[in-house]
């Protein structure tokens, strides 16, 4: 594996430290329904969060394969790589604010 370049938050997959890289735009388009599902209540499936960490991994780690991502991720770990997904690449954040908005906006409609 090669040198970090993106900075992130380190985490065991495979018996290896590995740095989860925030996700980039092209990422986050290309998932966003996926993602906005599981913030109004959809459970995260394996198949998103191991195509997100693929993405994420490849950042720093350019040689990578889905199918090596694939087989780091279980359902032991799936909820440990999904909440670290979200709170590098600041989605957790960004899904709070949206929520005080729709709050805020309700009050003044109610």
């Amino acid at each position: 594996m090669s040198a970090v370049k993106v900075p992130g938050k380190e985490i065991e997959l495979g018996g290896k430290l590995l740095v989860l890289a925030p996700l980039n735009a092209a990422t986050a388009k290309q998932y966003r329904e996926q993602i906005k599902a599981v913030f109004v209540g959809a459970m995260p499936d394996i198949e998103l969060v191991s195509a997100l960490a693929h993405a994420s991994l490849q950042r720093n780690y350019p040689d990578i394969t889905a199918e090596q991502v694939d087989e780091f991720i279980d359902f032991g770990n799936l909820f440990e790589v999904w909440e670290n997904l979200l709170n590098v690449s600041g989605l957790v954040v960004q899904a709070g604010n949206m929520v005080r908005r729709v709050q805020e906006q309700a009050a003044q409609l109610g």
